[in-house]
């Protein structure tokens, strides 16, 4: 089975509208994916996003300060630019006021 512009983005963790500007597969890039291709390994499947309450996210969100957003994205099966989509689409739920932190 081929892989697709979509597999690639999901293997490397790219958002799918920067891998279909590419041309060729960037250099950095290439010596993992011939790898990939050599050892017969078949695309990844699609990860559904979780519907997670604004408490369960704020929650995760904690955790950045201990665990790098890379690792908690691996945790959930999410892609990190979603969990920064996450965030910010949190943040224009919520938005934080000027004097947030208590400065006059």
């Amino acid at each position: 089975m081929p892989w697709t512009k979509a597999d690639v983005a999901r293997k490397f963790q790219i958002s799918p509208p920067a891998v279909s500007l590419w041309d060729e597969v960037p250099k950095k890039y290439v010596k993992r994916m011939q790898q990939i291709l050599d050892e017969g390994l078949l695309p990844p499947k699609p990860v559904k996003s979780v519907e997670l309450s604004d408490l369960e996210l704020l929650n995760v969100i904690r955790t950045r300060g201990s665990v790098s957003d890379w690792d908690i994205c691996q945790e959930r099966g999410w892609r990190v630019w979603e969990f920064n989509q996450m965030i910010a689409d949190l943040l224009k739920k919520y938005p934080v006021k000027d004097d947030f932190w208590g400065e006059s």
